[in-house]
Order: structure tokens, then sequence, then C-alpha cells
């Protein structure tokens, strides 16, 4: 998955941040994946409000039932619904900031998993540079990204100084935390398929949401039918 041996985030808390509108099958193997790469004490699923521009389908309680049931399949999986037990708007630096503030994060024992999209503008997040050195990092390269966007976007970030490059794959922070890109197999499954195909058929497209989450949706009609 990457060319560091993930030693450095051995014990360490994982953030794995998303709408999670459903949590599916994709999502699971990504999680999966992560563990059997990184000697994590456990990885925890962060779900969150949406963007300004776009707002999850199901309610946050539906969305929670339904990762409470994901976790539940692996002893390493965790819940970590700060972002939606509070009103929003929430910026990845503001909810970092509050839970190592509350004692449930240490920057240098947490680890955020956040994908490509994120990171050619990471720039633009709220409290950039500063929101850097709150954790670790491990940007998650997926099949189909667009290299010449990834490598702008290292280029800018070690050449502005944000980051200096310890490794191929490997760089860290102004102030000490690691940044590791990292190539991921979990396969693409679509949300959006997922909430069409329960509003046109009751059901979700055959393997692509754990059983649990499925009959949970099903009960309780989340996205039509």
């Amino acid at each position: 998955m990457s060319s560091m041996s993930g030693a450095e985030f051995s014990d360490a808390i994982g953030l794995l941040g998303g709408a999670f509108d459903p949590p599916h099958v994709g999502h699971e193997r990504l999680a999966l994946e992560i563990l059997e790469r990184f000697p994590l004490r456990e990885l925890r699923f962060l779900p969150n409000n949406g963007t300004a521009m776009k707002s999850p389908r199901a309610s946050s309680q539906h969305r929670v039932a339904c990762l409470k049931r994901l976790t539940e399949r692996n002893p390493r999986f965790a819940l970590e619904s700060y972002e939606v037990d509070h009103q929003p708007p929430h910026s990845t630096h503001s909810t970092l900031s509050t839970l190592i503030q509350q004692g449930r994060l240490e920057p240098k024992k947490t680890v955020f998993f956040m994908g490509t999209d994120q990171w050619i503008h990471w720039d633009a997040w709220k409290r950039f540079p500063e929101v850097c050195d709150l954790t670790n990092w491990v940007i998650l390269l997926r099949r189909g990204i667009d290299p010449v966007a990834v490598q702008a976007a290292k280029t800018r970030y070690v050449s502005s100084g944000i980051l200096s490059q310890i490794g191929e794959m490997s760089f860290r922070t102004r102030g000490g935390r690691i940044v590791v890109l990292s190539e991921t197999s979990a396969p693409e499954i679509s949300s959006t398929q997922i909430r069409e195909s329960f509003a046109l058929t009751g059901q979700a497209p055959l393997g692509t949401l754990p059983s649990s989450v499925e009959a949970y949706l099903m009960e309780h009609h989340v996205y039509g039918k």
C-alpha cells in the first residue's frame, strides 16, 4: 500500500471521515485494507454532515445506526460521532482541535485518512497549514486518479515549505507529523446508485451493502420503497 512499514503509526487511532450515506462494502473493504497495512489500535468512522453544496440524504440518526452495525463486524472498528452530534458547520481543524482538547485524541498517535480529491485541495482548507500539524495523514490513492494533479499538489506543498520529503511517498509537516501517500485497491462503489436502487426497487444492488446495514435501511425505508 505504501513504501513505509507503517511502524510509525503503531498503536495509533485512525480516523476515516465521510458522509456514509449509506456506509457500504467499499467503505468496509477500505477500512479492512487500512487495518491490514497499518498497525492501528483502532479505526474510527467519522460521519459528517456533508458540505454546503451537498447534504446527506439520510438523517444523521440513520447513518449512525448503520455505522454501528458496520463497526460491530470488526473489534478494531469504532464510531466517532462528534460532527453529527454537534451543530455544523465543522472543519477538520475544529473537529480535531476539539477532540484533542477533550483528551480523546493525541496528535502524535492519530492518523487521518483522506482521499486524493481532498489532498489536491488541502491548501484551501480552513486553518491551513495549521491543520496539518494536528494529526498524521495518509492520502489514499484510488485507481483512476489523475497522477498529474497529485504530482502538482505534492510539488506545491513541498516547494512552499509546508511539507519536507522524507521518502518516495512520504513527507513530514513543519510540526513533525507524517504524511504518507498510499495506494488502495478497495472497490469503488457508488452511494448514489445504492440510494437510487432503493428508491426504485426497495433494495440495494447485489453485494454492495453489509447484510445488517441493508436490513436496517429496508426496515426503516430510509431511501424509499
